[in-house]
């Protein structure tokens, strides 16, 4: 009987070590599946953008001793591929050089490319809520905390005393119109009920009492505010750069 027993105990032994690697190969099949699934999204996301890049800038050759300057073509109409574009969004110097759109509604684009495309990456969108888009007193753009270092995820470096004063101008070139110039103000780690998504449509002596109480604004004119969530906050939690328009040639 014992050595039954200590047979059985050994096969018996071998089938659950038989199954548990079993069990353990499928576990990391699916993380390796999932995980592919995730880094195949953002490169597919980076070579969308990289190529509308190739089509919105042009290389202005340069002068003898310097170096060529890609700038936004004015002969590239956006809206052909997308009517929902209204304008280019760059901040120098880091990943933020996107094509903004506008929906119909503050979800479609969350988890859409500028070309329609479903993708986590998503594509940098102003709020809806947002009347006359950047001529109004306000205006929101969002934007995903991507973990590749893409679309709005070096928002979070403004916290960097170093980086914010290195980096403290944001440009928007709108549809059809010239380029218009902020400048970061103030950098404010909030969540969704901050009042200053209550100031979606409000004039600009409203926003004006917002932004003092929140910094000193280094423009005047209209605000833009680029909104995106925190790395390991909750889902209400969010990271906001504020700047004011700058109203002469910097």
């Amino acid at each position: 009987m014992t050595n039954r027993k200590k047979l059985f105990d050994t096969v018996a032994g071998r089938r659950v070590f038989t199954v548990l690697i079993v069990l353990l190969a499928a576990v990391g099949a699916l993380v390796s599946f999932h995980l592919y699934n995730i880094y195949s999204g953002y490169q597919s996301a980076r070579e969308e953008y990289d190529e509308l890049r190739d089509i919105a800038y042009v290389v202005i050759a340069p002068a003898p001793g310097e170096e060529p300057e890609a700038i936004l073509s004015a002969d590239i109409d956006l809206k052909e591929i997308n009517p929902s574009y209204v304008c280019w969004l760059k901040i120098e110097g880091t990943e933020v050089d996107y094509p903004v759109v506008q929906g119909q509604d503050n979800e479609y684009y969350m988890y859409r490319t500028f070309r329609g495309e479903r993708n986590a990456s998503g594509t940098p969108f102003m709020d809806v809520l947002c009347p006359g888009g950047l001529s109004a007193p306000m205006s929101i753009i969002y934007g995903h905390n991507m973990h590749d270092g893409s679309m709005f995820s070096v928002l979070h470096d403004y916290h960097n005393d170093s980086f914010f004063f290195s980096h403290p101008y944001i440009t928007i070139t709108p549809y059809d119109s010239d380029p218009i110039t902020y400048v970061v103000f103030a950098v404010l780690s909030t969540d969704v009920y901050d009042p200053i998504f209550s100031l979606r449509g409000a004039d600009f002596q409203e926003v004006f009492n917002y932004c003092s109480e929140i910094g000193k604004p280094s423009g005047s004119g209209s605000v833009l505010v680029l909104s995106t969530c925190t790395t390991g906050g909750t889902d209400d939690d969010r990271l906001l750069v504020v700047a004011a328009q700058v109203e002469t040639e910097i």
